[in-house]
């Protein structure tokens, strides 16, 4: 298996656990979907379906579950990077320039800026409507991959 395949095997698996192991919790319930990765670029971009009781008071997106599948997508990448085993997120940080619509798909593309023995650096943006030059938000993540547990 060349490393392409392994990472989109690799990636599968890491949404499918999800719903499998955390099916009543908030995280399973945030089921992205894997529309694309790239092991040379160490990139990957997830999309989720958006639902009515994802809004928030105002009827756009809750800025938790923007959170959420930001959060899904630099940790992936990191558990990716780090051999696919577990390890910490030290940072992650977002901000919201303007609000997701309810109705349409959500796609996070994540990269991995860095991804070394130690640390892993990863950045992240939501768009919406094939407008990816126009994201509604945005993120970083930084994990201790120093500190990677093997799975169980």
């Amino acid at each position: 298996m060349d490393q392409q395949q392994d990472m989109e095997q690799a990636l599968s698996t890491f949404i499918e656990r999800l719903g499998r192991e955390a099916p009543d919790t908030f995280s399973g319930q945030i089921r992205p979907k894997l529309v694309s990765c790239d092991a040379a670029k160490k990139s990957l971009v997830f999309s989720l379906e958006t639902q009515a009781w994802m809004r928030n008071p105002g009827g756009a997106v809750h800025g938790g579950v923007i959170a959420e599948i930001i959060s899904m997508a630099v940790n992936a990448l990191a558990w990716y990077c780090a051999g696919q085993r577990h390890n910490p997120a030290i940072s992650i940080q977002l901000s919201y320039p303007r609000p997701g619509l309810i109705g349409p798909e959500i796609f996070v593309r994540a990269t991995a800026i860095h991804a070394g023995r130690t640390i892993a650096y990863t950045e992240a943006a939501a768009w919406q409507q094939d407008r990816e030059d126009r994201p509604f938000a945005v993120g970083t993540g930084v994990h201790y991959i120093a500190m990677a547990l093997d799975e169980d």
